[in-house]
Parts: C-alpha cells; sequence; structure tokens
C-alpha cells in the first residue's frame, strides 16, 4: 500500500553501496521470464547500515508493475539480486541466487483519482488518466456523463450511454524511464495491457447530443462527472467519485458531414436531410441544393431543378 519493498539480510549491509539500478529483477515466480527491473525514481526508508532496509519504489515502477501484472499478491511477489546490488560493511557483494518469494505482502487499498480529461471531437474520442495504473476491463462507462454549463447559467448533462471501442492509453510520464513498453502502440497490440488512461470513443447518437453544445465547450463550462463505480486499479480499488472536473484539452472536428439519406414529402411539400453528425442548421443554404431524375443529371438538364 505504501510501495515499500523491505529487505532483510544475513548481516548489515552498506547502504553506500547499493546499487539499484537494472540489479533488483522483481518476478512472478522464480522461473518466469515475466519480470521488471528497477531503474531509478527510488528513495530508502534509511540512510544508516542496517542488516534491513526499505526501497522506496517510485509511482511510475507500481505502474509498471500494475500492467506487467507483477507484485499484485504474495504468490506472484518474487525478487531476485545480481551481485552488483550491494555488498556489506566488508566490500563483500551480496550472493547471487534464485529469485525468492515475498514473506509477507500487504495489499494496496489506495482508491486511484483521475488527473485530466481530454476530448477529440474528429476521432470521437474522450481520454480519461487516473493517477495510477486502472483496469480497462472494469470500465463503466454509463458511470460517466458531461456537464455543459449553457450561456443561461443552465446545466446540460450529456450521458455517456456506450462506446464503440475502449482501449487503454498510455502516458509517457508515468512510465520508468529507460524501461520499455511491453506493447506497439502504433499497431493497436496493447489492448490487453493497463495503464493510467482510457480511451472511450463515442457512440454516434452521444457524440451528435455532444456536438449540438460544441460552441460551449472549453474552459470550465464543460466537465467530467464520475462515479465511483466508473473504473478500478489493477487492486480491485474503485477510483474516487468526481462531482466535476474541467475538461483539459479539446481537438476541433476536421471531418466533413456527410448527406446519409433524404426524404421528400409531396403531400407536406417538405424535404427531410440526414446527415451522418449534428449541423448547423444556421449555416444551411438552400440555393445550392438540387433535385435531380438521376445522379448522372448533368447541370444545365431540364430534369435538375435548383432549390430557392
Amino acid at each position: 500500500d505504501n510501495s515499500i519493498i523491505l529487505l532483510t539480510f544475513s548481516e548489515t549491509m552498506s547502504i553506500a553501496s547499493l546499487n539499484i539500478s537494472l540489479n533488483f529483477v522483481l518476478k512472478n515466480e522464480t522461473a518466469s521470464s515475466r519480470l521488471f527491473l528497477l531503474t531509478s525514481g527510488y528513495g530508502l526508508t534509511s540512510n544508516v547500515d542496517s542488516i534491513s532496509f526499505g526501497i522506496q519504489l517510485s509511482i511510475q515502477d507500481v505502474n509498471a508493475l500494475g500492467t506487467l501484472s507483477l507484485y499484485q499478491s504474495r504468490n506472484e511477489s518474487f525478487l531476485r539480486l545480481t551481485s552488483s546490488a550491494v555488498t556489506d560493511q566488508n566490500r563483500n557483494p551480496v550472493r547471487e541466487s534464485a529469485a525468492i518469494q515475498a514473506s509477507d505482502y500487504i495489499l494496496d487499498t489506495t482508491a486511484p483519482y483521475l488527473i485530466s480529461a481530454d476530448l477529440d471531437l474528429d476521432s470521437r474520442a474522450l481520454t480519461l488518466r487516473f493517477s495510477e495504473t486502472v483496469s480497462k476491463d472494469s470500465l463503466n462507462v454509463q458511470d460517466l456523463h458531461f456537464r455543459i454549463m449553457t450561456n443561461f447559467n443552465q446545466t446540460k448533462q450529456v450521458n455517456i450511454t456506450g462506446s464503440l471501442h475502449e482501449r487503454s492509453a498510455f502516458f509517457g510520464q508515468d512510465w520508468p524511464n529507460h524501461t520499455d513498453v511491453p506493447c506497439n502502440f502504433s499497431v493497436y497490440k496493447c489492448d490487453s495491457y493497463s495503464f493510467t488512461g482510457v480511451t472511450i470513443i463515442l457512440t454516434d447518437k452521444d457524440f451528435n447530443e455532444l456536438a449540438a453544445h460544441v460552441p460551449l465547450l472549453g474552459g470550465n463550462k464543460s466537465q467530467i462527472v464520475m462515479k465511483n463505480s466508473t473504473i478500478a486499479d489493477v487492486a480491485g480499488n474503485l477510483v474516487y467519485s468526481h462531482a466535476g472536473l474541467p475538461i483539459g484539452s479539446i481537438l476541433p472536428d476536421k471531418t466533413n458531414p456527410r448527406l446519409v439519406q433524404f426524404q421528400l414529402d409531396m403531400q407536406n411539400e417538405t424535404l427531410t436531410l440526414t446527415f451522418s453528425e449534428t449541423v448547423n442548421v444556421e449555416t444551411l443554404r438552400s440555393e445550392l441544393m438540387t433535385l435531380q431524375k438521376s445522379p448522372l443529371t448533368s447541370p444545365s438538364s431540364p430534369n435538375r431543378r435548383s432549390l430557392g
């Protein structure tokens, strides 16, 4: 819970000789090929030579352990030291041996919390970043909604009723330096891993409702509201609920809408147009629309009529 590895040796060890980088091998079992090497960003619980001392892991190290499904229980917590890791007070290096299992394990009981929310209107993607690695498979998008402040100081709630796709989102600042990421985001091979972020691709219904309020998005006028049942970390701790986090960056929609279908009602003399997304009715120019007998009708054909 405090992200500390407590080590106990057979004799007093020299703290000054401690060399953690690449010499502490964390594994989920003795013979496993799945491992994690501590690199940097650590601290010590004591600066005095002792038979026992603790190593404070960085939050980046803890995030990586969550992604790699290491150290999530005592049965998955093994440690091997190389001979370069530490020496005793007489400069004798620690004996290198097979990985040994943790004698005790304290569960993580700290709830993650939401750090940021970013919206890409072009790809219809909402990306949430959390304080630690979260389990993508625990995501409940229905427990999220947008809250938008209107021009009349009233609030409009836009629910997220579902998603077209959900994927993990990687943030480099949450990952330890000099440690490889276990998958390739450029070819979308990371769906089986969990990171500190998740990306939700909005459904057409939800996006169109949100797009109707695009002029109001930005600043503190648009927020994400989240229940604690929205997502959990890899240890199963539910996220802290959030009463309203302002959306950070909002990338504009650059995709042109398409005319999907139209309905012509000769009885009521109406023409109904359906587009691929929400459109601004104030931009409609009927004089640029034509009714044609066939798709190949030429501009000068008598079978082509412009609307006034």
